[in-house]
């Protein structure tokens, strides 16, 4: 045999067979991920989508990652002024899919009293289509939302105080919507069905 010429790096040996998933997520993009937004931005008015994928988000209504960078759970992040600012993204499917997880790093300011809801992120629109991951009411629960015509299901987590850093994940199964805190499953609900969005996916609002 001839030597290889070349850089080798990280070489690992399981004792074990490795999934689909698995090897995935070691060549550095896990497996599934359509979207993967850091907002570590400092300058511009770009969210750049690092999942390969370039579904890059747009800064709306003066957000701005010159003015709005802010220490992050990691890194940095984008600080948003719970008025009218958001980052819009695309209608593409690969944002819409019939089963979802999303998850974000989430530090809420203020009184936690000025809305009764504050959405993180989401497609949905209210008992029509989509889905949204919301802060409702906003000082203590992170709730799912799965929309269909005429109807919505929810799963809800009461966490007690949402303000500072916590990771919340929201996920549609098919059958069921679920919530997560900081890992923790929170709530588990039926949900009928999740239909179509005709909406961009969207951070912040």
């Amino acid at each position: 045999p001839e030597s290889f010429p070349g850089v080798l790096d990280d070489m690992r040996i399981y004792d074990y067979v490795l999934s689909d998933e698995q090897i995935a997520a070691l060549s550095g993009r896990p497996y599934g991920l359509v979207g993967h937004w850091t907002l570590d931005e400092t300058t511009g008015t770009t969210a750049y989508d690092t999942s390969g994928n370039n579904f890059d988000g747009t800064m709306t209504n003066g957000l701005d990652a010159g003015n709005d960078s802010a220490t992050g759970a990691i890194g940095t992040a984008i600080g948003f002024d719970a008025s009218d600012d958001y980052i819009t993204t695309t209608t593409d499917d690969a944002l819409d899919p019939d089963e979802v997880t999303v998850c974000a790093w989430v530090n809420r300011v203020g009184s936690g009293s000025a809305d009764a809801w504050q959405e993180i992120a989401g497609n949905g629109w209210f008992q029509n289509y989509g889905w949204n991951l919301n802060l409702e009411p906003e000082a203590t629960n992170i709730q799912f939302f799965v929309n269909r015509s005429g109807a919505r299901d929810s799963a809800s987590y009461n966490i007690g105080d949402t303000s500072g850093w916590h990771h919340y994940c929201g996920v549609f199964d098919g059958t069921y919507a679920h919530v997560y805190a900081d890992g923790v499953l929170g709530d588990t609900s039926v949900a009928t069905s999740l239909d179509d969005s005709s909406r961009a996916f969207m951070i912040g609002d």
